[in-house]
């Protein structure tokens, strides 16, 4: 429709199309709105029931989030908590890529010992170990551990639908067993909000992900994509990370321009609303209190 033509100025209609127009807008814009509003409320009030349970159930002292897809899950519930319970003490997140592996690392019994003492230093540590995926309709699950501590395990974690946290139990609790931990309880976690968009342009293939798999590059269960980052480790890059002594069982922060940039904005969202969350829940408390 051209509003310039000479019909329209003549009739007087300019003005009623404009008018149109704008309300088409605002319609619009309102309709955007509120559905941006109804997905922020689903991402806080599963940020409120998943750190209402781990701390009720469990209050871990350490969480260790799957790479790379789980790690975002964990700048949101890092936030929350700390809203929450602003006068305990916080768990520590880390993050454990669970098929970090690479033909040239001879001795992961040294390997696992070296990543798991810098970081679990507590006594009979209670850890939970959370994998980004639906998970029933409460979404989010909770279930104590109990494995030998070997090198493998056969077959899936009881209500668990996917290897993720079946693999990184495994690596967690080889890790531990090396650092003489054998005291410590384990949980596994698995869930998500069912709209937890990657930012709020939703670049495609997982670009917006603060974190990238590493030695792990390529090995997912969902045969997903390689991000643009992850298209930026090559066999060369780990090999010279292995020679230099530089193997982890963790990601890597990424480096691709666009995609840090996308992570960045996401991260900085993702801990607002986090945060508003945390203080939904510690409010509560306090109401439940009077």
């Amino acid at each position: 429709m051209n509003l310039e033509n000479p019909q329209f100025i003549q009739t007087g209609a300019l003005k009623e199309a404009i008018d149109n127009q704008k309300l088409e807008k605002e319609n619009t814009d309102n309709t955007v709105e509120k559905e941006e509003s109804k997905e922020k409320r689903e991402v806080i009030d599963w940020a409120k029931k998943a750190i209402s349970l781990w701390h009720d159930q469990i209050n871990p002292d350490y969480i260790f989030l799957t790479e790379s897809g789980a790690i975002p899950h964990g700048f949101l519930l890092k936030e929350a908590w700390k809203n929450a319970f602003p006068e305990e003490g916080q768990p520590i997140f880390y993050r454990i890529d669970p098929s970090a592996s690479h033909p040239e690392v001879g001795d992961y019994e040294k390997e696992y010992e070296k990543f798991f003492k810098k970081r679990i230093t507590e006594d009979s540590p209670k850890i939970i170990i959370f994998d980004e995926g639906a998970c029933g309709t409460d979404g989010v699950s909770l279930e104590k551990i109990t494995i030998p501590s070997q090198k493998t395990i056969s077959g899936f974690i009881k209500g668990m639908s996917g290897t993720s946290v079946d693999m990184a139990t495994n690596e967690v609790s080889e890790g531990l067993r090396k650092i003489n931990k054998d005291d410590s309880e384990i949980f596994a976690s698995r869930g998500t909000p069912w709209n937890f968009k990657e930012g709020t342009n939703q670049p495609k293939n997982g670009s917006s992900r603060p974190t990238s798999r590493l030695f792990g590059v390529g090995k997912t269960s969902s045969h997903r994509s390689r991000t643009p980052d992850e298209c930026l480790v090559t066999s060369k890059l780990l090999e010279k990370l292995v020679k230099n002594g530089e193997f982890t069982f963790a990601g890597r922060i990424v480096k691709h321009p666009e995609q840090k940039k996308n992570a960045m904005e996401w991260i900085e969202q993702l801990k607002k609303v986090g945060a508003e969350a945390g203080e939904e829940v510690r409010k509560e408390i306090e109401k439940n209190k009077k």
